[in-house]
């Protein structure tokens, strides 16, 4: 069966006319992918420098913040009558159970964290701190700690009776924490 010129040339020009679209098609295609490529590209950018910023502020603000305490003539006193009370539980000898208390609560409840991260086992005596002061903080404030693990920082008085307890409690009350926070405020004003 013979075609004719007519049908030979309509068929050419059809089959040109679906390459045009199909070139032009595969090019629009690839432009908007591009397109849309960039426009994520910069959103993310933008996103990241907006994060950026906000840490940045963060930090500064922390930073002026423990600045303002630091300088503060209540953070002063307290830094002083905390050491005063240190010291004094240094002078003072630690029973062996309490010691071993601590000794206890490091290897059930810190370690196996520790042995996890690093990947290898370490011993309880690379990780207590040495002095009498420090095995009595630790076993009032985090061994013998009636709080959950989240909510120890709610203990002002564990009951020691020592002076630190006794300048903790003040220090660390409720009332205490709301003049610390007026303090920053007055001088973030």
């Amino acid at each position: 069966m013979r075609w004719g010129l007519a049908v030979k040339l309509f068929a050419i020009l059809t089959l040109l006319g679906a390459v045009a679209v199909l070139v032009t098609s595969v090019l629009g295609y690839m432009r908007a992918r591009d397109a849309l490529e960039e426009s994520i590209y910069n959103q993310l950018t933008s996103t990241r420098k907006s994060k950026a910023r906000q840490v940045e502020t963060y930090f500064h603000t922390i930073r002026n913040e423990l600045r303002q305490l630091a300088s503060a003539k209540m953070t002063i006193d307290a830094a002083r009558v905390f050491r005063a009370g240190f010291d004094e539980l240094g002078q003072s000898d630690v029973p062996p159970a309490l010691r071993g208390k601590v000794g206890d609560w490091y290897e059930a409840q810190f370690l196996p964290d520790m042995r996890r991260l690093l990947g290898k086992d370490v011993g309880v005596k690379d990780y207590l701190l040495g002095g009498s002061a420090a095995y009595w903080l630790q076993y009032h404030y985090i061994v013998a700690n009636p709080y959950p693990k989240d909510r120890r920082k709610l203990v002002d008085d564990p009951g020691d009776g020592s002076a630190y307890t006794k300048q903790h409690a003040i220090y660390h009350s409720p009332t205490w924490r709301r003049g610390r926070l007026r303090l920053l405020r007055c001088h973030a004003g």
